[in-house]
C-alpha cells in the first residue's frame, strides 16, 4: 500500500494494488463534505463509488483496570485443578507462582508480559500432596499472595 495525496485536494489518499487492479480509498477530514463515506477510485482516477462506513475504526475498546491484582481463585479449596484470575493494567513483565507453605517456589505458572486486562491461569496440582499454599503475582515492587488449600 502506498499513502499519498493524489489528486492534490488536501487530504490522503491509501493506493493498494490488487490482482483485480489499482484501488484507491480518499480519506476526508471530519470536516470534510463526505460525512461517513470515504470516496473510492477503482481502476481508474474516476470516483464510480462509495465505501459507507459504520465507523471510522472499528476497534473493540479495552478497558484496562485500575489495579494489578489476583480477582479471584476459583474453587478453593480446590482438588486437582485451581483457576487464578488476575488484573492486569499494563503490559510490564509479571510472575504468577505457587509457594509452599516454607516459602518454596514450587510451580512457576507465567513469568512474562502479557495482554491488558483479565487474565485466567490454572494450576495442575496432580502432583503435589495436599495442604495449605500461596499464589503470588508480582511485577518490579509490588506483590500480591493469596492463600489456597489442595484437599485430596
Amino acid at each position: 500500500p502506498s499513502i499519498d495525496d493524489i489528486d492534490l485536494d488536501g487530504d490522503l489518499e491509501v493506493l493498494v494494488g490488487a490482482s483485480t487492479g489499482l484501488y484507491a480509498y480518499d480519506i476526508k477530514s471530519e470536516n470534510g463534505d463526505n460525512d461517513g463515506y470515504w470516496s473510492m477510485y477503482r481502476g481508474n482516477l474516476k470516483r464510480t463509488g462509495y465505501f459507507q462506513t459504520s465507523n471510522f475504526l472499528d476497534i473493540d475498546e479495552v478497558v484496562a483496570p485500575d489495579s494489578f491484582s489476583i480477582t479471584s481463585i476459583y474453587p478453593n479449596p480446590f482438588n486437582p485443578r485451581v483457576s487464578i484470575d488476575v488484573n492486569i493494567p499494563n503490559s510490564e513483565i509479571f510472575n504468577l507462582s505457587v509457594y509452599d507453605l516454607k516459602g518454596n517456589k514450587v510451580k512457576e505458572l507465567f513469568n512474562g508480559s502479557s495482554s491488558i486486562g483479565n487474565q485466567s491461569f490454572t494450576w495442575d496440582a496432580t502432583n503435589f500432596s495436599s495442604g495449605m499454599y500461596f499464589i503470588r503475582l508480582s511485577k518490579s515492587n509490588t506483590y500480591k499472595s493469596h492463600k489456597i488449600m489442595l484437599v485430596k
